[in-house]
């Protein structure tokens, strides 16, 4: 059972006040959340070595072609699926869409035989793929749902976007980027600290030992440099031992998103089959083992299938960041940042670091956040993608929520202020978005279909908050001076090095033991 979750809800936001970056998640702070029968444990964990022997070692994939962006469709979702697809051609983005009907929704003709193919998407009937026996036998949830899509999807290389995920930039170039390319997989963190359970780790049968290997996310400072927390501003804060996800045999902080996530399936097969086992059910089995702190985009059931199969992955350094006013249970949108300039960002970053460390020998003090936090940050990571809170993408019920207005009944911006930052200005984009397929003859007609759409919408509320957002777009462009940092420069003759440091601090991240478990050929 959770219990005690909302005292840690704050200290463990990894953008939040300066000394919540090292607030204590030590194993006896993780294991105060929950409370868990040992008989169940006990169950699960035979259960899990049971699920392991039958994902092969080496599976023949060979009916997974090409590259592409993969969604969900389904009841509204099909409206925020051609949302994001028109969103995906404004940015100049060409590369295909498959939109995923789960079990239990009907095709909406209207957009998978016309409307989408005309923009180079298709829908997929899940059933179709996996056999509507198969997917019986299944408990559904979204995030099940989600590794389902990206399963049954017929492209090879997929970036998955959830229906409410929305790109800010063309984000094509990350099929042929250098980080995908090495890893196969891309996890974008959020704005939280890791809390996986222990128990979780008893469960998938993996050794913890009680030695720390690393602070946080910093997978390369050399231990002597941070040993007993010296010269580190983590000597500021009180602690006794070091966090439960610093330990050697743990995924390391922070944790992942599954609002977008990126893999190369061919490669990283045997990570989607146990993603598959970690979301069935999810809520009533492994949900509260991989998220302790009980946020509903967490995606650490993506971390956790890759670190158990010794899968390296990339993950962003950036953490994501709150954007805008608060919209039910969150902020107006979540920013996701653009792995391409992180990964250069980090090659830089540990360059400079191993130079200093040896121009200053003795002298050198490691400060995570000076070094490892703070380097990461608007000035030189572009946001790639928004995910947007609801109900963001439904002007009808912004609108009857009262959402869009200030105290004084005037109209406010959603996604705050910063739109040089940002790169464009989005809020004016998707309301102009909004209008087009609510509000078009044809797109209009089927829109309304699907969410029964309140006239007022195209009448007057869409209209006048265009001419609003266009009155003080330039104002607002304007309002705060920014000159983005480009990443340090990095000697040509060094960088494949540095670079083949960055994989294999990652890699050592996976020298852990575990119990062995026989798997099929």
């Amino acid at each position: 059972m959770i219990k005690n979750a909302e005292k840690f809800s704050v200290g463990i936001h990894a953008n939040g006040d300066y000394e919540g970056l090292y607030t204590d998640i030590s194993k006896f702070g993780l294991e105060e959340l929950a409370q868990f029968d040992q008989t169940i444990l006990n169950q699960m964990k035979q259960f899990h070595r049971n699920v392991v022997s039958k994902i092969p070692k080496n599976p023949l994939i060979s009916l997974y072609k090409k590259r592409g962006y993969v969604t969900v469709g389904g009841g509204e979702n099909d409206f925020s699926a051609l949302l994001l697809l028109k969103q995906l051609r404004k940015t100049g983005a060409d590369r295909p869409l498959e939109v995923m009907i789960p079990p239990l929704f009907k095709r909406n003709h209207a957009l998978c035989d016309d409307v989408f193919p005309n923009l180079g998407a298709k829908c997929i009937m899940m059933e179709d793929v996996l056999g509507a026996n198969s997917l019986k036998r299944l408990k559904y949830n979204s995030k099940l749902i989600n590794t389902l899509a990206i399963v049954s999807s017929s492209f090879d290389d997929v970036l998955f976007l959830s229906p409410s995920t929305m790109p800010l930039h063309n984000p094509d170039g990350l099929f042929d980027s250098k980080v995908f390319h090495k890893f196969g997989i891309i996890v974008w963190p959020s704005y939280y600290r890791s809390t996986v359970s222990p128990a979780y780790y008893d469960v998938a049968g993996i050794h913890v030992e009680d030695s720390q290997v690393r602070i946080l996310n910093d997978k390369w400072t050399p231990l002597e440099y941070y040993k007993d927390y010296r010269n580190t501003q983590i000597s500021k804060v009180k602690l006794t031992k070091p966090n439960f996800h610093d330990l050697k045999g743990t995924s390391s902080d922070y944790a992942a998103v599954d609002s977008v996530f990126m893999i190369k399936k061919s490669r990283h097969f045997d990570v989607l089959l146990l993603m598959l086992h970690y979301t069935n059910d999810g809520p009533s089995r492994f949900f509260p083992l991989l998220n302790l702190a009980h946020f509903k985009t967490n995606g650490d059931y993506i971390t956790a299938a890759a670190h158990y199969f010794k899968k390296v992955a990339y993950q962003n350094m950036k953490t994501a960041d709150k954007v805008g006013q608060i919209l039910g249970s969150g902020t107006a949108a979540t920013a996701h940042y653009n792995p391409i300039e992180d990964y250069e960002l980090t090659v830089g970053e540990l360059w400079w670091l191993r130079n200093s460390r040896a121009a200053q020998k003795d002298k050198f003090k490691y400060d995570y956040f000076a070094h490892m936090k703070r380097p990461f940050n608007i000035f030189n990571s572009t946001p790639l993608f928004f995910h947007i809170e609801d109900p963001g993408l439904f002007p009808g019920k912004i609108k009857s929520m009262g959402l869009a207005y200030d105290e004084n009944q005037s109209f406010r911006r959603l996604y705050g202020e910063h739109t040089r930052f940002y790169g464009t200005d989005f809020e004016l984009e998707i309301n102009e978005l909004l209008s087009d397929v609510l509000c078009g003859d044809k797109l209009g007609n089927i829109a309304s279909d699907i969410l029964q759409q309140d006239e007022a919408v195209c009448k007057d509320f869409l209209p006048e908050r265009i001419s609003y957002l266009l009155g003080n777009t330039i104002e607002f462009w304007n309002k705060f001076k920014y000159q983005k940092k480009l990443p340090r420069t990095v000697p040509k003759d060094t960088s494949e090095e540095i670079e083949r440091l960055l994989a294999q601090g990652i890699y050592d991240s996976m020298n852990y033991q575990k119990d062995e478990v026989e798997r099929i050929d």
